[in-house]
């Protein structure tokens, strides 16, 4: 074989292995939808797709507390919900037991019904959530936040988490809303009321029935506080999905593959390899002839 054939072969096989690598290199964005993978491709895109990425990490994280704080709140609306019927219904044997139609034996039978309804109404107030802790303690959460006897022993400390970049929200409200520090002390009340009718006390039974109509509003203020959390958790969702799609674009842009310029790249490169290889087997042909 002559030296010019042989530069030849030559010339054409290191083709065919630049062909070959530029193919490899337009595949790999291709099947990855990565351009940038590293900092070496392009330090200044690579550096704001991590910081996209961190962000959107960071979003998915806010996502779970978000979702864990809206079930909570609800758990704890469903106990108020509880509490407030209770005391409502106590409200409705106050009214019924200052009737003077009634005597010392159906008030004392009517005492019997608050004893259960103070039970029904500290077992409610001293749920647990989805976590295993108390949901109305406060900071106190190990703890029941109701002793036997009705008085609160959580604290008023309700949480907050980060549901955006320097926006803390309260998401838990706190047993003190059943307390004298929110109004009335709505167990101790309800006590007082029974007492009042196992002692056949008409005037204190009469008292009694402000005082739970008080606690019927109390209990429905924290329901509506409950309500108010809610919404401002669903806001803060709603502006985290849409700041995701926006840093999701960021993210794109930054390090991945435009999949039309990709796929183009890709065809051009794989023409040029089918027609490299072509060329070499011809020039094998005609070297082969000599």
């Amino acid at each position: 074989m002559r030296i010019t054939e042989r530069r030849m072969l030559l010339q054409a096989a290191r083709q065919v292995g630049q062909a070959r690598e530029r193919v490899a290199v337009a595949a790999g964005p291709v099947s990855s939808g990565i351009e940038v993978d590293r900092p070496s491709d392009d330090p200044a895109r690579w550096a704001a797709g991590r910081r996209a990425r961190v962000r959107l990490q960071v979003g998915d994280l806010r996502e779970k507390a978000i979702s864990a704080s809206n079930a909570r709140l609800s758990e704890s609306d469903r106990v108020f919900g509880t509490v407030g019927h209770v005391v409502s219904r106590a409200r409705e044997l106050a009214v019924l037991g200052a009737n003077g139609a009634q005597n010392a034996d159906s008030r004392r039978a009517t005492a019997g019904e608050v004893t259960a309804l103070i039970g029904e109404a500290l077992l409610a107030a001293n749920s647990r959530g989805l976590d295993g802790e108390f949901l109305l303690a406060g900071r106190r959460g190990d703890n029941p936040p109701f002793d036997a006897a009705g008085v609160y022993q959580g604290d008023d400390s309700a949480r907050t988490i980060e549901a955006a970049e320097g926006n803390r929200l309260l998401v838990t409200v706190t047993g003190s809303l059943f307390t004298a520090a929110s109004g009335v002390d709505i167990f101790d009340e309800m006590v007082q009321f029974r007492d009042a009718l196992l002692a056949d006390d008409i005037p204190a039974i009469q008292n009694a029935i402000g005082a739970l109509e008080e606690g019927v509003h109390q209990v429905s203020l924290g329901r509506a506080q409950i309500g108010g959390l809610q919404s401002s958790l669903d806001a803060a969702e709603i502006a985290r999905v849409d700041f995701e799609m926006v840093l999701a674009e960021v993210h794109q842009r930054a390090v991945e593959i435009d999949p039309i310029e990709a796929a183009s790249e890709l065809a051009l490169s794989t023409q040029a390899l089918e027609a490299a290889q072509a060329l070499t087997e011809r020039i094998a042909q005609v070297v082969k002839a000599v």
